[in-house]
């Protein structure tokens, strides 16, 4: 089971909306001034995704929790997010060289590349809008335990010295 730390945004009925925390190894390099991966990273500054999980503890809004994931969703998951924009990338360049006899004045390579990254966005687009039928009742995202609740208020008359 993988595992990372996220904070509760909000509750919705039997729902936890959480944030996870970004966490990233480049904090920790002793060359991410020189790296490029970490420039990258700075540069995009991806915002830290929010989901739903089912609220199995009773979580409030504020508390940190610990979030797993089985590995076998993950991968299935990266297998998916990578794969099916390749392949509808090579299918559309494919297609494209294919069509070749149709458009004998256009520039081959030109025509296969361009069809080549419209497959490429058409494959994005296709994952982004499926993914979440594709995994939904699976085993997702859950909740193992409560890192630290937020602070409740204390009046001064409940304190006993």
């Amino acid at each position: 089971m993988i595992e990372e730390v996220a904070t509760v945004i909000s509750i919705e009925a039997d729902k936890a909306v959480i944030e996870v925390e970004k966490t990233s190894s480049c904090n920790s390099c002793q060359s991410k001034a020189a790296c490029g991966t970490s420039s990258l990273a700075g540069f995009f500054n991806f915002q830290s995704p929010r989901i739903k999980v089912n609220n199995s503890l009773n979580a409030s809004a504020g508390d940190r929790v610990l979030v797993g994931i089985q590995e076998d969703t993950l991968l299935v998951g990266s297998f998916i997010l990578y794969i099916v924009p390749l392949l509808m990338l090579l299918l559309f360049a494919v297609a494209a060289s294919l069509l070749e006899p149709f458009f004998p004045t256009f520039e081959q390579e030109l025509l296969q590349t361009i069809a080549g990254l419209v497959g490429l966005a058409v494959g994005l687009f296709v994952v982004r809008q499926q993914s979440g039928r594709l995994f939904e009742g699976k085993r997702n995202a859950f909740m193992v335990r409560i890192l630290r609740s937020k602070p409740s208020s204390v009046s001064v008359n409940q304190l006993q010295l």
